[in-house]
């Protein structure tokens, strides 16, 4: 299985979530999909921060655990498809998170996003998980 991870799983991954850590360890790096929108947000984050040099390093090493996709022509068909699709049913996305959409869409991937914006109002025909929640199994 292929899995797209949203910016929030890559920060908890970059931040050592445990749960994150563990799910990713089990993955072959051509089945963990690093695309553009998310690159471009991991490293607007690194270099708004107070340590952007070792912030930059780390997306580095993880970058380079990953499989990159880049904002090409068939995830801008489906993007284009997708926003006009949503639009007519009244759901709004942002650009970027219809962008990140788009790309797991387009690879028959799963989006690994822990953002309200897709597990409120889900995209149709999108695979959803989000490794920062507990599993039934880790429930009381």
């Amino acid at each position: 299985m292929i899995y797209v991870l949203d910016t929030n799983i890559f920060i908890a991954a970059l931040n050592g979530n445990s749960e994150v850590l563990g799910r990713l360890d089990t993955l072959a790096p051509e089945d963990i999909i690093l695309c553009a929108p998310v690159l471009a947000e991991l490293e607007y984050g690194a270099y708004f921060s107070a340590r952007e040099q070792d912030n930059l390093a780390k997306i580095a090493i993880l970058a380079g655990q990953t499989r990159f996709q880049p904002f090409d022509g068939t995830v801008a068909h489906v993007f284009a498809r997708m926003k006009a699709d949503l639009r007519r049913l009244g759901l709004l996305k942002a650009d970027f998170d219809l962008s990140i959409a788009a790309t797991a869409r387009s690879l028959g991937a799963t989006l690994v996003s822990d953002d309200r914006a897709f597990h409120d109002n889900p995209i149709p025909e999108l695979a959803l998980e989000n490794w920062l929640m507990p599993t039934r199994s880790n429930l009381p």
